[in-house]
């Protein structure tokens, strides 16, 4: 299996960039972007803006976690997509708030 690793290498030598050009075009540090592609963790932010620089796109699979909850849940490929859009939304939003949010939206289902 291909890891995300080597997939953000793979993109980055298709578009033809070295590291320190992409590093520079998304705003992170040559390491970082070196040790991203040994497997270090980055950041979704992180890797959207990688995909962009190097002209392809982040596509979330039926692979995902998000995707077998929502299978798991009876939800379908509509309401996965909202909920795709929500999390996008959501993002840099303090823990708290989040946490608020699921306690709200579980309230409702349960109703």
């Amino acid at each position: 299996m291909t890891t995300l690793a080597d997939q953000l290498r793979a993109i980055r030598t298709a578009a033809g960039l070295t590291q320190i050009e992409l590093a520079a075009k998304i705003g992170l540090s040559q390491p970082t972007v070196s040790g991203a592609e040994r497997g270090t963790p980055t950041t979704s932010d992180a890797i959207e803006r990688w995909a962009t620089a190097c002209g392809a796109r982040v596509v979330v699979t039926t692979e995902s976690a998000g995707a077998v909850l929502a299978a798991a849940a009876g939800l379908d490929a509509a309401d996965l997509l909202r909920l795709e859009r929500i999390a996008r939304a959501l993002r840099g939003t303090p823990a708290e708030t989040k946490d608020a949010i699921v306690i709200a939206l579980e309230t409702l289902s349960a109703r």
